[in-house]
Protein backbone atom coordinates (compact mmCIF):
# COMPACT_ATOMS: atom_id res chain seq x y z
CA UNK A 1 0.00 0.00 0.00
CA UNK A 2 2.55 2.48 0.91
CA UNK A 3 4.75 1.35 -2.13
CA UNK A 4 1.59 2.48 -4.11
CA UNK A 5 1.16 5.50 -2.71
CA UNK A 6 4.37 7.06 -2.97
CA UNK A 7 4.40 5.69 -6.56
CA UNK A 8 0.76 7.90 -6.53
CA UNK A 9 2.81 10.81 -5.32
CA UNK A 10 5.51 10.94 -7.54
CA UNK A 11 3.70 10.49 -10.50
CA UNK A 12 1.65 13.70 -9.08
CA UNK A 13 4.27 15.89 -8.32
CA UNK A 14 5.84 15.19 -12.41
CA UNK A 15 3.04 17.25 -13.12
CA UNK A 16 3.05 20.85 -14.38
CA UNK A 17 0.86 21.94 -10.66
CA UNK A 18 -0.73 24.74 -12.38
CA UNK A 19 -1.05 23.21 -15.79
CA UNK A 20 -3.50 20.57 -13.63
CA UNK A 21 -5.31 23.54 -11.69
CA UNK A 22 -6.13 25.12 -14.60
CA UNK A 23 -6.83 21.90 -16.37
CA UNK A 24 -9.00 21.00 -13.33
CA UNK A 25 -11.26 24.47 -13.41
CA UNK A 26 -11.37 24.98 -17.45
CA UNK A 27 -14.06 23.78 -19.84
CA UNK A 28 -13.22 21.56 -22.53
CA UNK A 29 -13.26 24.12 -25.10
CA UNK A 30 -10.69 26.27 -22.82
CA UNK A 31 -8.82 23.10 -22.52
CA UNK A 32 -8.55 22.96 -26.09
CA UNK A 33 -7.47 26.45 -26.51
CA UNK A 34 -4.85 26.25 -23.67
CA UNK A 35 -3.30 22.68 -25.29
CA UNK A 36 -3.44 24.95 -28.60
CA UNK A 37 -1.14 27.80 -27.35
CA UNK A 38 0.86 25.30 -25.76
CA UNK A 39 0.15 27.13 -22.56
CA UNK A 40 0.38 23.22 -21.29
CA UNK A 41 3.78 21.70 -22.78
CA UNK A 42 2.93 19.50 -25.95
CA UNK A 43 4.12 16.37 -24.09
CA UNK A 44 2.45 16.90 -20.68
CA UNK A 45 -0.73 18.36 -22.17
CA UNK A 46 -2.79 14.64 -22.80
CA UNK A 47 -2.07 13.38 -19.47
CA UNK A 48 -2.57 17.05 -17.75
CA UNK A 49 -6.19 16.81 -19.58
CA UNK A 50 -6.49 13.13 -18.45
CA UNK A 51 -5.49 13.62 -14.98
CA UNK A 52 -7.50 16.49 -14.74
CA UNK A 53 -10.42 15.30 -15.77
CA UNK A 54 -10.67 12.01 -13.43
CA UNK A 55 -9.66 14.51 -10.60
CA UNK A 56 -13.01 16.51 -10.91
CA UNK A 57 -15.95 14.91 -8.27
CA UNK A 58 -19.23 14.55 -10.25
CA UNK A 59 -22.10 12.69 -9.23
CA UNK A 60 -20.66 9.31 -10.81
CA UNK A 61 -17.35 9.98 -8.92
CA UNK A 62 -19.20 10.76 -5.35
CA UNK A 63 -21.23 7.04 -6.78
CA UNK A 64 -18.21 5.02 -7.27
CA UNK A 65 -15.55 6.59 -5.22
CA UNK A 66 -17.98 6.77 -1.83
CA UNK A 67 -21.13 5.27 -2.42
CA UNK A 68 -19.74 1.39 -3.83
CA UNK A 69 -16.82 0.98 -1.27
CA UNK A 70 -19.67 1.98 1.13
CA UNK A 71 -21.75 -0.43 0.12
CA UNK A 72 -19.29 -3.53 -0.11
CA UNK A 73 -18.84 -2.34 3.53
CA UNK A 74 -22.06 -3.02 4.90
CA UNK A 75 -22.02 -6.21 2.82
CA UNK A 76 -18.78 -7.35 4.24
CA UNK A 77 -20.66 -6.62 8.01
CA UNK A 78 -23.82 -8.72 6.66
CA UNK A 79 -21.20 -11.78 5.77
CA UNK A 80 -19.29 -11.55 9.05
CA UNK A 81 -22.96 -11.32 10.83
CA UNK A 82 -24.11 -14.77 8.93
CA UNK A 83 -20.75 -16.52 9.49
CA UNK A 84 -20.88 -16.14 12.58
CA UNK A 85 -24.16 -17.06 13.12
CA UNK A 86 -22.92 -20.62 10.99
CA UNK A 87 -19.67 -20.79 12.95
CA UNK A 88 -17.26 -20.12 10.27
CA UNK A 89 -15.56 -18.86 13.22
CA UNK A 90 -12.11 -18.75 11.04
CA UNK A 91 -14.10 -17.14 8.19
CA UNK A 92 -15.83 -14.41 10.50
CA UNK A 93 -12.39 -13.69 12.39
CA UNK A 94 -10.72 -12.89 8.64
CA UNK A 95 -13.30 -10.43 7.88
CA UNK A 96 -13.59 -9.13 11.48
CA UNK A 97 -9.58 -8.17 11.05
CA UNK A 98 -10.11 -6.81 7.09
CA UNK A 99 -12.38 -4.54 8.88
CA UNK A 100 -10.43 -3.31 12.08
CA UNK A 101 -7.57 -2.90 9.79
CA UNK A 102 -9.19 -0.54 7.51
CA UNK A 103 -10.61 1.58 10.54
CA UNK A 104 -7.37 1.34 12.61
CA UNK A 105 -5.37 2.31 9.27
CA UNK A 106 -7.82 5.25 8.54
CA UNK A 107 -8.04 6.55 12.24
CA UNK A 108 -4.13 6.50 12.21
CA UNK A 109 -3.70 8.48 8.71
CA UNK A 110 -6.60 11.23 10.34
CA UNK A 111 -5.08 11.27 13.57
CA UNK A 112 -1.64 11.99 12.33
CA UNK A 113 -3.54 14.95 10.44
CA UNK A 114 -4.85 16.29 13.99
CA UNK A 115 -8.36 15.43 12.69
CA UNK A 116 -9.04 13.69 16.19
CA UNK A 117 -12.76 14.17 15.69
CA UNK A 118 -12.02 11.72 11.86
CA UNK A 119 -10.10 9.33 13.65
CA UNK A 120 -12.31 8.23 16.28
CA UNK A 121 -15.28 8.09 13.53
CA UNK A 122 -13.12 6.03 11.03
CA UNK A 123 -12.32 3.67 14.63
CA UNK A 124 -15.92 3.58 15.54
CA UNK A 125 -17.37 2.96 11.94
CA UNK A 126 -13.96 0.70 10.31
CA UNK A 127 -13.78 3.31 7.65
CA UNK A 128 -16.91 4.19 6.54
CA UNK A 129 -17.53 6.79 8.30
CA UNK A 130 -14.60 9.12 7.67
CA UNK A 131 -14.95 8.19 3.80
CA UNK A 132 -18.11 9.91 3.74
CA UNK A 133 -16.78 13.32 5.60
CA UNK A 134 -13.88 12.94 2.93
CA UNK A 135 -16.68 12.65 0.52
CA UNK A 136 -18.42 15.53 1.71
CA UNK A 137 -14.93 18.29 1.35
CA UNK A 138 -14.62 16.53 -2.12
CA UNK A 139 -18.36 17.59 -3.05
CA UNK A 140 -17.31 21.04 -1.57
CA UNK A 141 -14.16 21.67 -3.60
CA UNK A 142 -15.54 19.69 -6.60
CA UNK A 143 -12.66 17.95 -7.04
CA UNK A 144 -10.77 14.94 -5.28
CA UNK A 145 -8.49 15.07 -2.30
CA UNK A 146 -5.73 12.59 -1.54
CA UNK A 147 -7.12 11.31 1.54
CA UNK A 148 -10.26 9.88 -0.56
CA UNK A 149 -7.66 7.48 -2.74
CA UNK A 150 -6.22 6.76 1.12
CA UNK A 151 -9.33 5.62 2.31
CA UNK A 152 -10.38 3.24 -1.09
CA UNK A 153 -6.82 2.00 -0.49
CA UNK A 154 -7.78 0.80 2.86
CA UNK A 155 -10.97 -0.83 1.55
CA UNK A 156 -9.37 -2.50 -1.19
CA UNK A 157 -7.15 -4.08 1.25
CA UNK A 158 -10.78 -5.25 3.24
CA UNK A 159 -12.05 -5.96 -0.29
CA UNK A 160 -9.63 -8.22 -1.26
CA UNK A 161 -9.94 -10.55 2.19
CA UNK A 162 -13.78 -10.22 1.80
CA UNK A 163 -13.22 -11.63 -1.84
CA UNK A 164 -10.85 -14.55 -0.75
CA UNK A 165 -13.52 -15.30 1.96
CA UNK A 166 -16.23 -15.18 -0.49
CA UNK A 167 -14.63 -17.37 -2.83
CA UNK A 168 -13.73 -20.07 -0.43
CA UNK A 169 -16.95 -20.08 1.21
CA UNK A 170 -19.05 -20.66 -2.53
CA UNK A 171 -16.31 -23.18 -3.40
CA UNK A 172 -16.49 -25.49 0.04
CA UNK A 173 -20.64 -24.89 0.16
CA UNK A 174 -21.60 -28.54 0.04
CA UNK A 175 -18.62 -29.87 -1.10
CA UNK A 176 -16.63 -30.58 2.45
CA UNK A 177 -17.67 -31.75 5.82
CA UNK A 178 -19.49 -29.32 8.10
CA UNK A 179 -20.39 -27.15 5.20
CA UNK A 180 -24.14 -27.49 4.02
CA UNK A 181 -25.17 -25.98 0.46
CA UNK A 182 -25.54 -22.44 0.44
CA UNK A 183 -28.99 -21.17 0.57
CA UNK A 184 -31.21 -18.40 0.38
CA UNK A 185 -29.96 -15.06 2.53
CA UNK A 186 -26.37 -17.05 2.81
CA UNK A 187 -26.22 -17.53 -0.97
CA UNK A 188 -26.96 -13.74 -2.17
CA UNK A 189 -24.84 -12.54 0.45
CA UNK A 190 -21.87 -14.48 -0.43
CA UNK A 191 -22.39 -13.97 -4.17
CA UNK A 192 -22.87 -9.90 -3.65
CA UNK A 193 -19.72 -9.68 -1.10
CA UNK A 194 -17.63 -11.76 -4.19
CA UNK A 195 -19.41 -9.68 -7.18
CA UNK A 196 -18.72 -6.15 -5.02
CA UNK A 197 -15.13 -6.78 -4.31
CA UNK A 198 -14.57 -7.57 -8.29
CA UNK A 199 -16.06 -3.72 -8.44
CA UNK A 200 -14.24 -1.98 -5.95
CA UNK A 201 -10.60 -3.03 -6.73
CA UNK A 202 -10.62 -2.67 -10.00
CA UNK A 203 -11.67 0.76 -9.64
CA UNK A 204 -9.20 1.22 -6.94
CA UNK A 205 -6.70 0.38 -9.81
CA UNK A 206 -8.55 3.26 -11.61
CA UNK A 207 -7.90 6.02 -9.44
CA UNK A 208 -4.01 4.42 -8.89
CA UNK A 209 -3.79 4.98 -12.44
CA UNK A 210 -4.84 8.25 -13.09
Amino acid sequence: IFLVLMATTSHLDSLSKGAFCLALLATQDELASVARHEAIPPEQARIVLAAAAHARFTKLAAFLGVGVPLQDSGVDVLNLISMWQEKHYVWAAMLAGSMAFNGCACAALSGSAGQYFEAALNLATCGAGGSVLTGINCFRLGCKVDSLLVHKLMEAVESAVSLSVAADAIIMAGNAMGYKQLNGTDALLRWCSLGSSCVCLPLVGLDIAN
